[in-house]
């Protein structure tokens, strides 16, 4: 559903972030998806789908890393923005 007023979650956000990154012709694949996340201590609460986005938002350095991912927690503006200056950053568009 199209809610402009809604919020995000963190694991969304990666999604829809790695998306953007494959359209700038980036290598998104990240293996071992489960071994990348399995050092936060809240790994088991990430989705199915968000698994590898994560896994590849944090082997890039799109996402920092911290004791937790906090996968359901609503994302803020201010932590989209980093993330996608850290993503045309990685893409050289910076």
């Amino acid at each position: 559903k199209f809610n402009p007023n809604g919020t995000i979650t963190r694991q969304e956000a990666a999604t829809m972030v790695v998306r953007a990154a494959k359209v700038l012709g980036q290598n998104t694949a990240a293996a071992n998806a489960d071994r990348t996340l399995s050092r936060f201590s809240d790994s088991a609460k990430v989705a199915s789908y968000a698994k590898e986005p994560l896994a590849y938002c944090y082997n890039s350095g799109i996402l920092e890393v911290e004791k937790t991912i906090q996968p359901t927690k609503s994302i803020l503006r201010c932590e989209i923005a980093q993330m996608l200056y850290n993503l045309l950053g990685s893409a050289k568009l910076l």
